[in-house]
């Protein structure tokens, strides 16, 4: 009985321990439960209405709006710009009000609560992600009035472009509501996990990017989505 009451108050230790830490890192970098979206405007959505937070290298609280980006949950104007990109669109490091798309939207609203540039950048979405996807987010979004991209890298293959050009069959026009209520009950359990204990995602960041770091001789890694969404 004695071992078992020791075994038990290790137990709880270690438990309270995890939960504390855990509720350090919940704001320090939470990731934000995402779904791939191949046939979609992007690359993936991420989960609408949830909060979103980045302190790896700046600082951030951003909430994710209706459709599944980063952007003012505000009313969608009836023209608009539309911004594509990667993470340095995305702005997922930066201040809500000094994010490019929130630059772009105050300087062409005045300040009215008005989205007037739609930022539907991701994480990974280079310039073959865009090209591929770039019909999609017309049918998508089919009022923008103009159509920013970011173009950080153009260091990719044919092939890469070749396959890009190919736009799909089918383009999903769901919203983010839909497409994460039509989740697999596994992906729904999965993306809980992720949200409401960060901690087990940092600790797979930092094994993915000591694995990265070991296997290009010590060199920075590129990360992608996968160690961020």
């Amino acid at each position: 009985m004695f071992v078992f009451r020791k075994i038990l108050s290790a137990g709880m230790a270690m438990l309270f321990a995890f939960l504390f830490v855990n509720a350090l890192v919940f704001w320090y970098e939470r990731p934000v439960a995402w779904a791939d979206t191949p046939n979609g405007a992007s690359g993936a959505i991420r989960n609408p209405n949830a909060l979103l937070i980045h302190g790896t290298e700046g600082y951030s609280i951003s909430r994710i709006d209706s459709n599944g980006f980063t952007n003012p949950n505000y009313p969608l104007d009836d023209e608009y710009v539309l911004m594509m990109g990667a993470s340095h669109s995305q702005g997922k490091e930066m201040a809500s009000d000094m994010k490019c798309s929130a630059i772009v939207n105050d300087a062409l609203t005045n300040g009215n609560e008005k989205l007037k540039a739609l930022n539907i950048a991701c994480d990974g979405h280079f310039i073959p992600s865009i090209i591929n996807h770039f019909q999609s987010a017309v049918v998508n979004y089919p009022n923008a009035e103009c159509i920013t991209i970011e173009i950080g890298n153009t260091d990719c293959s044919i092939e890469e472009l070749k396959k890009a050009i190919e736009q799909p069959e089918e383009i999903d026009v769901r919203n983010a509501k839909q497409i994460f209520a039509q989740l697999c009950a596994l992906d729904k359990v999965k993306n809980h996990i992720k949200e409401y204990f960060p901690m087990f995602s940092m600790i797979k960041s930092h094994i993915e990017t000591a694995q990265n770091q070991k296997s290009v001789g010590g060199g920075t890694p590129f990360a992608r989505m996968s160690t961020s969404k």
